[in-house]
């Protein structure tokens, strides 16, 4: 089968979120597909050689228009139209259109890009864009990630063409073996690890850390896509009370290193619709304190952490307070539960 891609950023400088998710999903699909990527990136581009993968870049619009009949070509050849990047008008709309005029299967992944509390930014923009994206889409496949997302997609699309297709996941992290870590009552190693967007709330975890009245150590791991400014000066006032190092994004970290020197994963993310860095910390032995719009809102009932409502501010605070004390004995029996918890989960396609 031939299958065209459509993705944005998809060979930038980063390895998180929906590019893991895509590059896991290519691992499986390239054995016995060919696929071309069409992906909109004007930033640094990293172009992998793989067997049956061909990779077209486009720039911005221009360049778009340029290669609009090798794009239009190659949409005549291909079996499956699938789409990644669900919110990129200029590359999305002119594919979509030709897709549909030449009859082609379309598949849409939503990679958690709608859902109400994505659409704090931009609403209104972004819902009147689904409106007129649904004319094209009668008779696609809607792809979610998990059970979550694909409850809170039914008000957007319509619920017969929704389909869930899990994340992959490497079997090098599925496999990885359990390292003991420190824990002495009294202290805390805190791990924020992913791109540093909007959606992914660090501002929260400011917050709540700034009203702690103990001093833990935080670690920051991820790409910086919020002012650098107003960043900056979150870790200036968190440092006058904690220890924070701010790590960056190096995608030859070795993520093994990342996950054990941590006690615990603090992600009060806006939304995930699975959240790799959430399950290669499980599959690490280490527990995660969440916010509940992400697939693992049970880790809690596992003893594999906590999920909470954003609304509950004091709730994040006291479970910081319960990790700070814990001491080892405690802490490694959560540490197995945390990987359990998360292998019973990847079991089955209902979470």
């Amino acid at each position: 089968m031939h299958i065209l891609l459509i993705t944005k950023n998809f060979y930038a400088n980063t390895n998180i979120g929906p590019v893991v998710s895509i590059k896991n999903y290519l691992k499986d699909s390239l054995k016995k597909n060919n696929i071309i990527i069409l992906d909109h990136n004007s930033l640094k581009k990293k172009n992998l050689k793989k067997k049956n993968l061909e990779i077209i870049f486009i720039k911005n619009i221009i360049d778009l228009l340029t290669k609009f009949i090798k794009i239009n070509n190659i949409i005549k050849k291909v079996d499956y139209v699938e789409f990644h990047s669900i919110f990129d008008f200029y590359i999305l709309f002119p594919i979509i259109f030709l897709s549909f005029l030449k009859k082609k299967k379309i598949k849409i992944y939503l990679r958690g890009m709608v859902n109400d509390n994505v659409f704090i930014k931009k609403r209104f923009l972004k819902k009147t864009y689904l409106y007129f994206l649904k004319f094209f889409l009668k008779d696609s496949l809607i792809v979610c990630t998990s059970k979550y997302e694909l409850n809170i997609s039914y008000k957007y699309f319509n619920k017969k063409n929704i389909i869930i297709e899990n994340n992959k996941v490497s079997n090098k992290y599925i496999n990885v073996k359990f390292k003991k870590l420190v824990k002495k009552r009294g202290n805390l190693k805190i791990l924020f690890y992913s791109n540093l967007s909007w959606k992914k709330n660090f501002t929260f975890v400011y917050e709540i850390l700034m009203d702690l009245d103990f001093k833990v150590e935080l670690n920051i791991y991820g790409q910086l896509n919020i002012n650098a400014k107003f960043f900056n000066q979150m870790l200036t006032e968190l440092k006058t009370r904690h220890l924070v190092n701010y790590y960056g994004y190096n995608e030859n970290e070795d993520k093994k290193n990342v996950f054990y020197f941590n006690h615990l994963l603090f992600l009060p993310t806006l939304d995930e619709n699975f959240g790799h860095a959430i399950v290669e910390n499980f599959l690490h032995y280490r527990p995660c304190l969440l916010s509940n719009n992400t697939p693992w809102n049970d880790n809690e009932f596992n003893n594999a952490g906590y999920s909470i409502s954003l609304d509950e501010k004091y709730k994040f605070k006291k479970v910081l307070k319960y990790f700070f004390l814990m001491r080892q004995d405690k802490f490694d029996k959560v540490c197995l539960a945390s990987k359990n918890y998360i292998l019973n989960k990847l079991k089955y396609s209902d979470y």
